[in-house]
């Protein structure tokens, strides 16, 4: 699992809205944990290795993750729907959405790619217990503040890319402008639900 330090989370660095708020007219997947380490120090026989847990970490995703599979007509599929979206329940509780008629400070997004979900229920008790002890509300916003964090961290390169305007108390709404990054976006977010 991802390690965040709570004294680096702030949710008050996550503004409630972007100071440009988007607006929208209507096999497996690898798993993304820190790589393995390349030495071990040396460890009583009866101890787990952090390799071990990072091991049985990965291979409880890659069987529980759902394949990367977007339609080869994805954009007719948006096109031909009534408001422009195209839906994949197949992550939940995440949902995956593809957004036609998106634009960001005045410049049209293409095709907007989102996850959404809702941290509540028992499949989120065990993280939202977690990031209660980081100190964030498990609510949409405490949610959005992790993954800032851990992208901030672990994967700085898309970090600027992640917009989290649409995020309210109820439900966390990240989104972003290319596949690549929601795949990874999605990854990430996976491995923190269902990392408990």
């Amino acid at each position: 699992m991802y390690s965040v330090n709570p004294r680096s989370l702030n949710e008050r660095s996550l503004p409630s809205a972007e100071p440009c708020a988007a607006e929208n007219s209507s096999g497996r997947s690898r798993c993304l944990l820190p790589a393995e380490p390349a030495t071990q120090a040396a460890r009583p026989p009866s101890a787990v290795s952090e390799l071990e847990v990072v091991r049985l970490l990965r291979a409880r995703f890659l069987l529980s993750m759902p394949n990367w599979t977007i339609p080869d007509n994805l954009q007719e599929l948006v096109d031909a729907d009534e408001g422009g979206i195209w839906e994949d329940t197949r992550w939940e509780p995440v949902l995956l959405a593809v957004m036609s008629g998106t634009s960001y400070c005045g410049r049209d997004i293409p095709l907007a790619w989102q996850i959404e979900f809702e941290p509540e229920g028992d499949l989120f008790a065990a993280p939202n217990a977690k990031i209660t002890a980081l100190g964030l509300e498990p609510d949409g916003y405490g949610w959005a503040t992790l993954i800032r964090s851990v992208f901030t961290k672990y994967h700085p390169e898309v970090a600027d890319e992640l917009q989290f305007g649409d995020t309210e108390s109820a439900t966390c709404v990240v989104w972003v402008e290319s596949e690549s990054s929601c795949k990874l976006l999605m990854q990430v977010a996976w491995s923190l639900i269902h990392a408990s």
